[in-house]
């Protein structure tokens, strides 16, 4: 049996931790089939107005939301003209709830294969400048919607964190109507509790690989002093 090197094991251990911590920091709604990792630490609201949850930046000086509504109507995926269709749905729902948005950037935007359409803007929201990233995905049977916002001096801190909350949405095969949502701060002793499993797993390579260097020295020790002893 051949050992595995310490640092081998700690590669693993990291990259399992890492999977860990992003699986149990997802929203997952089985209801509608989809989930989505919010920033670290950021508050779960649900049924808020229209959305069907917002995520909430716990400090009080960004203003940052991202709010996911979910809408049980699509458009055929074999549309000619879905990129059009699609972009005008999102025009349409962000005259609905940002009267008087500007828009300063917009094109089509594509997420582990699902087409969607992007649009960033500029609005007033109770008389405080605001900057969003608006991203709207339609399948067969339903229409997601992923709203970003920050107060305007706060925007570009977010813009990334708003990049990769986009970014990590997904349809999965759900079939049962529920939800769960760990936030980073719970995830925290699952992962530790973990890393301990992990970490009790591949003790005893460790530990072999330990002792045969160990004895790898001591033979080469020996070796040498036997070469250094007068021949008779």
């Amino acid at each position: 049996m051949k050992g595995k090197s310490p640092l081998s094991a700690l590669s693993l251990i990291l990259l399992l931790a890492t999977f860990i911590v992003q699986s149990v920091h997802a929203y997952e709604n089985m209801q509608h089939g989809f989930s989505i990792t919010p920033p670290e630490g950021w508050a779960l609201e649900e049924n808020i107005e229209t959305a069907l949850f917002v995520f909430r930046d716990p400090s009080n000086y960004t203003g940052a939301t991202i709010r996911v509504v979910v809408n049980q109507s699509g458009l055929p995926q074999d549309d000619p003209f879905l990129a059009s269709r699609t972009n005008i749905c999102l025009r349409r729902y962000l005259a609905e709830t940002c009267p008087g948005y500007l828009i300063t950037q917009m094109g089509a935007e594509a997420v582990h294969n699902l087409n969607g359409y992007e649009i960033k803007f500029n609005a007033t929201v109770d008389g405080k400048a605001m900057r969003f990233d608006s991203v709207i995905f339609v399948e067969t049977n339903q229409t997601f919607y992923i709203v970003c916002g920050a107060l305007s001096p706060a925007y570009d801190n977010l813009s990334s964190a708003f990049d990769e909350t986009i970014n990590s949405f997904r349809l999965a095969p759900f079939s049962q109507s529920s939800s769960n949502y760990v936030p980073r701060c719970n995830a925290i002793w699952i992962l530790i509790g973990t890393i301990a499993v992990i970490a009790v797993s591949v003790a005893p390579s460790l530990i072999y690989f330990y002792k045969r260097k160990q004895n790898q020295k001591l033979h080469l020790a020996n070796k040498n002093t036997k070469c250094g002893e007068p021949s008779n």
